[in-house]
């Protein structure tokens, strides 16, 4: 979604509108920091971001299966996929329950196309709670009254998503995967690095990629299979 294809500094392949608030020369300043975490001396060739802005889960599995991803006759080299999707299910008010089963189709769509390792981000906390639909049922809390921000929501997807790696390692025994949680980087509500409410900046993104990398150089050191 946006905020995946926020790593190129774009938002629908452009610079993003200001209501981001990104400072003068921010998006270069986030390329750069994803080219350092992410590219210079650590993979045999430079990762591809496939993020779109505004994409829900139905909308990557549509482009899995269009001939998105590289397919698996064009690899000699185990690969490895980091998933980041839902939030704009929830902000369009999809409910928990249908957001987790769509993020569950994009890793299985994934691994049918024969990649081996796949890091399951968290749903990243959002505070633009003018955006949040309050109507109840189905989106209640246990007291009956409507949710007044997407966070009840986005914590009951990440709380599934053990489980749902558990069940996917089950299934596809030659893969691992296995769940990145960083969204605690962006708790609580912080404008200096989550301006918007919504997206992170140059900072946030400087502190995601820090968890990112932290998390996968861990994880490489334990696998027999690494991507390349």
């Amino acid at each position: 979604d946006s905020i995946t294809e926020g790593w190129e500094g774009t938002s629908f392949g452009k610079l993003p509108r200001p209501h981001r608030n990104w400072k003068k020369n921010e998006d270069q300043e986030i390329r750069n920091i994803f080219e350092s975490h992410f590219v210079k001396g650590r993979w045999s060739k430079p990762p591809l971001t496939l993020g779109m802005s505004g994409d829900q889960t139905q909308h990557v599995i549509w482009r899995l299966q269009h001939g998105e991803f590289p397919s698996s006759s064009s690899r000699n080299h185990p690969i490895m996929a980091v998933v980041l999707i839902g939030t704009n299910n929830l902000g369009n008010g999809m409910l928990p329950e249908p957001t987790l089963e769509g993020i569950e189709t994009v890793c299985r769509t994934i691994l049918k196309q024969g990649v081996e390792h796949i890091w399951l981000s968290d749903v990243l906390p959002r505070y633009d709670t003018f955006r949040v639909q309050r109507l109840c049922p189905p989106r209640c809390h246990k007291d009956g009254t409507p949710f007044s921000s997407f966070m009840p929501a986005i914590d009951r997807v990440n709380a599934a998503l053990p489980k749902l790696a558990d069940r996917l390692n089950m299934e596809f025994p030659s893969s691992h995967i296995a769940i990145s949680a960083c969204g605690h980087i962006f708790r609580p509500q912080n404008d200096t690095i989550m301006p918007d409410q919504l997206h992170p900046n140059a900072n946030g993104y400087r502190l995601w990629a820090k968890c990112l990398s932290e998390h996968l150089t861990n994880h490489l050191k334990t696998t027999s299979s690494p991507p390349q």
